[in-house]
């Protein structure tokens, strides 16, 4: 019987057109993929025929969506999320056992992750679940080496062989101490002061950049600029008078309810970021689906 009674193209030709769009590169998707650079060509000119349309440019310098292959991308990546959410749904939950790795970045595993953890091993008592706090470069290559099973990074990054998904959206906040608060007013009141910013490869400081950029400003117009390796360490020195810095606002309830912080709005500073899931795109195991499952209903 043929398939196309079912669907008008072979759904197991999505995931070489998702790896060849995301690389503009036919090579590069046969290495990501481990096939060869012919079946990968194949592949999508079977899937284009099939749909009837031209879904790649083709140069010597690789290949390039055309608008037909724009909108099928989106497509591409809805049917593939409801793949993985049939499988989810029909995970056998009836006793799982073995061990849990997940990575993430500060925020999340500081103030998101550890009741969700909580409510998981309740549940499921058999499972061992380790959590690794790394910033969002080290998540996605955690993920990558198959070194944690599922990430949480910051903001939505692309990277070969991933798949990245929006978990929840996220608030920054410049804070300073109550003490100096009324002081800055301006942003050349900003560049007056000690900056506490995470270091390179987290996610907080490259939406802080990319902010500082949007309205001409960088790290270094700072007076002086400290990096810190967490979002517990910059409250504390912000808080003790060292210098302003800024945080999610989900890990800032506590000091803002106790007064401890003072929060400022500076006119073209509002931020906002996307934290995401980061996962591998294939090979998934069952305890790990089991976990996105679960987390994915938590309210």
């Amino acid at each position: 019987m043929s398939n196309q009674r079912y669907f008008p193209f072979s759904v197991e030709f999505i995931p070489a057109f998702l790896c060849v769009a995301e690389n503009m590169s036919i090579s590069a998707a046969a290495k990501c993929l481990h096939m060869s650079q012919p079946s990968i060509s194949a592949t999508i000119k079977r899937l284009e025929k099939e749909l009837g349309i031209t879904l790649f440019n083709r140069s010597a310098n690789g290949v390039i969506l055309t608008s037909d292959g724009l909108r099928f991308l989106d497509h591409a990546k809805t049917i593939t999320s409801a793949i993985h959410g049939a499988r989810d749904e029909f995970t056998d939950t009836r006793n799982p056992t073995g061990s849990l790795i997940i990575a993430a970045s500060t925020t999340v595993s500081e103030f998101i992750l550890p009741p969700i953890i909580g409510r998981f091993i309740q549940r499921y008592p058999s499972v061992n679940v380790t959590l690794l706090v790394k910033n969002t470069r080290d998540v996605i290559q955690l993920i990558r080496h198959r070194d944690a099973g599922i990430g949480f990074v910051e903001g939505y990054p692309h990277s070969t062989g991933l798949l990245f998904e929006k978990f929840i959206e996220d608030q920054l906040v410049l804070i300073t101490s109550p003490h100096y608060a009324k002081s800055i007013k301006t942003i050349d009141d900003l560049k007056s002061c000690t900056l506490l910013i995470r270091e390179p490869g987290s996610g907080l400081r490259s939406v802080v950049e990319a902010a500082f950029g949007r309205i001409g400003i960088h790290i270094d117009n700072f007076n002086r600029t400290i990096e810190m390796g967490s979002t517990t360490a910059i409250k504390q020195a912000v808080a003790t008078g060292v210098g302003i810095g800024f945080a999610s606002r989900l890990a800032l309830a506590n000091e803002l309810r106790l007064q401890l912080l003072t929060p400022i709005v500076i006119s073209g500073l509002e931020m906002t970021r996307t934290l995401s899931w980061c996962l591998p795109s294939e090979g998934r195991r069952e305890i790990e689906r089991l976990f996105i499952k679960f987390a994915r209903a938590v309210d």
